[in-house]
């Protein structure tokens, strides 16, 4: 199941970016967890975040094991492939539309 998180702006959410929340869902499933989204066009980001421009999304991993957090980023960037980039925080995975990036996430 995809929730998002109270007060979270999802207009202007570019097609890529849908995508990518389609894509994650059934990753985040596979790990017992719903998918839920933190953050959008919300939040506190660097001025020149792809948040503002609806290329970026993240998710919450609190609700998955510890140690499946890693498996999941790793998972969500094969899915997703080079012209996403894929990054753990320390509360979130952070995922933007990216297709100038040659980045892959690693554990």
């Amino acid at each position: 199941m995809i929730k998002i998180k109270n007060g979270v702006d999802v207009k202007g959410l570019k097609p890529e970016t849908v995508l990518a929340i389609l894509i994650a869902e059934p990753i985040y499933n596979k790990y017992h967890s719903d998918l839920v989204i933190t953050s959008v066009r919300d939040g506190t980001h660097r001025a020149d975040s792809r948040h503002f421009r609806g290329d970026a999304v993240d998710f919450r991993i609190k609700d998955l094991d510890p140690m499946d957090v890693s498996e999941v980023t790793v998972s969500l960037s094969r899915a997703l492939g080079a012209q996403f980039d894929v990054v753990r925080e320390s509360d979130h995975i952070h995922v933007e539309f990216d297709p100038e990036s040659t980045r892959v996430a690693t554990a």
